[in-house]
């Protein structure tokens, strides 16, 4: 039921006056983190706004999206969204503010998604997955299971996090693959330091390189 408010009046006719919503800003801190396993901060349902259709200026910071409609969950599953809903494109637009500590520095943004997405911070492009498009032809999907992004934030107070999205192949995909398909949209964590995850990380490969590396030289011997 909570997904069904984001979607509850993407029907509305164009030319109608949305009631307007108050933009929300999420607030994060050093120790937000730490409430969440794995220090990751589950995004999805943390104040998203939402509009249907397509607009450059939908990723700049100085855009007024007060008439956007209030978005419960990115991830919006098939079974609790209004038929006929979802018509394929989107953007979704997340403001949040930094406590100072976190000021200067990289945040990491951690996306899982089945369609398409182009992801800006406070209206530059940072990352792009799959091709986004307006009709389900010219759309290239590209299955996100966990991809990292880095969030550079300077030292201003405020960030805004938006996402050009699109998943034509939504419903489609759904019918082919039933359950193994679960939702339309995407979700979305936030973890704190970038470059130590980064550099965990790349430990970790090498870790599981060297291991290899010894284990087939042991079976070859």
């Amino acid at each position: 039921m909570l997904c069904c408010i984001c979607f509850a009046y993407l029907g509305y006719a164009q030319d109608a006056t949305p009631a307007l919503v108050p933009t929300p800003t999420y607030k994060i801190a050093k120790d937000s983190f730490a409430k969440y396993p794995q220090e990751a901060i589950p995004l999805q349902r943390k104040g998203w706004k939402y509009r249907q259709g397509d607009d450059s200026t939908w990723r700049e910071p100085t855009y007024n999206d007060s008439s956007w409609q209030f978005c419960s969950s990115t991830q919006f599953h098939f079974d609790s969204i209004a038929q006929n809903s979802w018509q394929g494109m989107g953007w979704f637009r997340l403001h949040f503010a930094v406590a100072a500590e976190l000021k200067n520095t990289i945040l990491e943004f951690n996306m899982r998604h089945y369609g398409a997405s182009e992801i800006y911070l406070d209206g530059k492009l940072i990352q792009k997955f799959g091709t986004v498009a307006h009709v389900a032809e010219k759309e290239k999907n590209f299955y996100a299971p966990s991809v990292f992004v880095a969030l550079p934030l300077d030292n201003a107070d405020t960030h805004l996090l938006a996402i050009r999205y699109s998943n034509h192949k939504a419903n489609l995909y759904r019918n082919r693959y039933g359950n193994a398909y679960p939702f339309a949209g995407f979700n979305a964590v936030l973890s704190a330091d970038f470059q130590k995850k980064l550099d965990q990380r790349t430990v970790n490969y090498l870790s599981i390189f060297a291991n290899f590396v010894l284990l087939a030289k042991k079976n070859y011997i």
